[in-house]
């Protein structure tokens, strides 16, 4: 998955449609492009003061960034986290929550995530294509 650095003037929903044009064809890049729109503080294996400050936060982030691309978007083609139906097989992370919408270009994403007790909060923007999606299928990589 190759990252973009987030310019800090730039709005969610400008930082996706870069990361969709970025997927046409000679760019390819089988698990798609993301942009951390906001990463927190890593916490130690003895030290996770703070955190669900941190995630209240970050959530709040979440809601506040989807808003405003639903502004001009509209509602999300989906919206929840693994623990509903419908969760995409292809965002191989567990995601405390995310959202997509299909493109013509691709999916766009927005997830609010953290891969471990140790790890840090993230908010990720990112597109992915069908072509990568299938690939990822085919390679048994969406279980």
């Amino acid at each position: 998955m190759e990252a973009l650095e987030r310019p800090a003037d730039k709005r969610p929903k400008d930082i996706l449609k870069k990361l969709l044009l970025e997927l046409s064809p000679g760019n390819y890049s089988t698990f798609g492009k993301i942009c951390d729109w906001k990463v927190s503080r890593g916490f130690s294996e003895y030290d996770y003061s703070g955190w669900e400050a941190i995630e209240d936060e970050f959530l709040q982030e979440y809601i506040r960034v989807v808003s405003e691309i639903q502004e001009e978007w509209g509602q999300p083609d989906f919206k929840g986290n693994p623990e509903n139906g419908g969760y995409p097989k292809w965002f191989r992370i567990w995601a405390i929550e995310m959202c997509y919408w299909i493109k013509e270009e691709g999916i766009a994403y927005v997830a609010f995530h953290r891969e471990d007790r140790e790890l840090p909060y993230c908010i990720t923007l990112g597109a992915i294509s069908e072509d990568s999606i299938e690939e990822i299928s085919e390679l048994g990589l969406d279980r």
